[in-house]
């Protein structure tokens, strides 16, 4: 049924069952089907001192049946179970004997054309069957629950992830040190090796001008040495210069060498 529509109840063999239950005003009846309280209205209707027992495992039958019934509640008492618990419904409730009983078997009609209470297969909705609506609940609290217990299994795993991922990246941090502290002592070694490497450029600096400064004394000398050479060979010539003492001066130096 439509949300918003007025369903009109039209309650089976009415004429026929209350014609069978021969109602007295005064009598004790029992609805064990009330359904959408079309036959317990007009048993209640007929009423005078009587009493109408009216049984539905459908909580929503019940709760209708508080405006269905409205003006003849006094005469009635509504009990939510099933008649095949008959016994134990009316145990100490002081009940009976009854003049009379009608049930009336089956579901009924604003039960299969409502979606949500899961009675048919007209309509895409949860195949409940239970009046209750417990059945589906019980469902989706198992579905739910695996859910739950997805997202948990799902959760671990994602924590073991992060646990190895962070084992990983300590590992990466401390070879990140290894090289650090690796790389610290090489630049140190480069620094080092750099400030040789300045040393001996100025030692090497330092030796060539000393070099440069010994190559042009010993060609000072050297001159030097010419000149006199030359000088002692003119002397010699003109006989300014004692050749056998000169002989004799140049045979010693000889011997000292």
């Amino acid at each position: 049924m439509e949300q918003g529509q007025t369903y009109s109840h039209r309650p089976v063999l009415l004429d026929e069952c209350i014609e069978g239950l021969r109602i007295r005003p005064g009598g004790l009846y029992l609805d064990g089907t009330l359904g959408r309280a079309g036959h317990s209205r007009e048993i209640a209707r007929r009423l005078d001192t009587g009493r109408l027992v009216c049984i539905d495992r459908d909580q929503a039958a019940l709760d209708a049946a508080q405006d269905r019934l409205a003006g003849c509640l006094d005469k009635v008492e509504l009990i939510h179970g099933n008649f095949g618990d008959l016994a134990e419904l009316l145990d100490g409730r002081g009940l009976g004997p009854f003049d009379g009983m009608l049930f009336d078997l089956g579901v009924s009609s604003p039960q299969l054309d409502d979606p949500e209470r899961g009675f048919s297969y007209m309509h895409d909705a949860p195949l409940d069957m239970s009046f209750s609506g417990l059945k589906t609940a019980a469902i989706n609290l198992i579905h739910n629950a695996r859910q739950k217990e997805e997202a948990r299994v799902a959760l671990e795993r994602l924590y073991a992830a992060a646990e190895a991922l962070s084992a990983q990246m300590r590992e990466k941090d401390v070879e990140a040190d290894r090289l650090r502290f690796e790389m610290q002592g090489r630049e140190a070694q480069a620094n080092e090796l750099e400030s040789a490497i300045a040393v001996l450029k100025s030692s090497i600096q330092h030796n060539l001008e000393n070099t440069a400064r010994i190559r042009e004394e010993l060609e000072r000398i050297s001159i030097a040495v010419e000149t006199l050479q030359l000088w002692s060979e003119r002397m010699l010539a003109t006989g300014a210069i004692d050749a056998e003492r000169y002989e004799e001066y140049e045979r010693r130096r000889a011997e000292r060498d």
